[in-house]
């Protein structure tokens, strides 16, 4: 897969390109990320890569590329919803244990867990926190010597949501379409249908990016009058903790950025971080500690459950010596 040969190249990719170098730079950059943050009606989204060489391509497209299936005639639609196809199988423990929760189990849902559990899927994560961005940025990084300048910086990358979702509406609003041109839509046969995975990310050339929102819970679409129709969750508990949503792309030559894109306006931008700031970082943004992070961010079952116990007896223990 091609990566980007210099800083200058990978610039004009993007609506802003910034390179951050010293510690004042840095605060100076969290400031601006952090008033991007707090300012809910932008709806900014943030997402960390160890490596600025790296191109913005999914995991699905990595093994597009890496198993030479484009020589196959495979075809890359097909072979996701096949993917899809295989976790809705009604004997399948995922179908089984979503049915149980009452969930609706919709292709999003699927492609969101095939995401965070090891899979590969057409989705790429960003989230509402600047600081899961940093930390994702610190994880992986690799302190190396390189005689390609690029490979001294890792990058943030970011839109502004609110800007984004006039060219690409997000799959909620889609939903809400659907709706309001069907009231008489079945709150399950509607996500299987026309708003399955195939009926909405259409072929080429009409295919473009599309926006996934997560909720943390189970969010209503509702008819034009206010009545409730349906609802749509692609939740997980990584996805969750991290306070992420998604963009699917189905170009199976282009990365995001490439394709984030309509009559000439670019929406990601991207800031440049030099590799050896990452333990200031860490220490100063990071709480000192990726270690903390990990479980904050990839929660397991089994670190909830303990949690609890713990927490538990602690306020046992402090009610005995009230």
């Amino acid at each position: 897969m091609e990566h980007y040969k210099d800083l200058e190249e990978k610039a004009g990719h993007f609506l802003q390109s910034r390179t951050i170098n010293t510690p004042e730079e840095l605060d100076a950059a969290v400031v601006e990320l952090e008033k991007l943050k707090s300012n809910k009606k932008l709806h900014s989204m943030f997402r960390g890569v160890h490596e600025a060489k790296y191109k913005l391509y999914s995991s699905f497209q990595r093994m597009w590329f890496d198993r030479n299936l484009g020589e196959t005639g495979t075809d890359p639609y097909l072979l996701v919803q096949n993917m899809i196809n295989a976790c809705l199988d009604p004997q399948h423990v995922l179908s089984k244990y979503l049915k149980q929760l009452g969930v609706v189990c919709n292709d999003w849902l699927i492609l969101s867990f095939l995401q965070h559990y090891g899979g590969a899927s057409p989705l790429l994560d960003f989230s509402k926190n600047f600081l899961v961005a940093l930390y994702f940025l610190c994880k992986n990084m690799k302190l190396q010597y390189s005689d390609q300048f690029i490979s001294h910086y890792a990058s943030i990358y970011y839109y502004k949501g609110v800007d984004a979702a006039q060219s690409f509406r997000p799959l909620h609003r889609k939903a809400e379409n659907v709706v309001a041109a069907n009231l008489a839509v079945d709150k399950f046969d509607v996500w299987k249908n026309e708003l399955s995975f195939s009926n909405v990310m259409q072929r080429p050339p009409a295919s473009e990016p599309l926006i996934i929102s997560v909720y943390n819970d189970a969010s209503e679409i509702r008819t034009p009058n206010g009545e409730p129709a349906t609802y749509f969750t692609a939740a997980n508990i990584n996805v969750t903790s991290q306070e992420g949503e998604f963009i699917c792309n189905m170009d199976m030559e282009q990365p995001l950025e490439d394709v984030f894109q309509k009559d000439g306006k670019k929406y990601l931008c991207c800031l440049n971080i030099h590799k050896g700031l990452r333990e200031y970082i860490i220490q100063k943004h990071l709480e000192g500690s990726l270690e903390r992070n990990d479980s904050l961010y990839f929660p397991s079952e089994e670190q909830i459950a303990k949690e609890a116990l713990e927490r538990t007896l602690k306020n046992i223990n402090l009610a005995k010596t009230e």
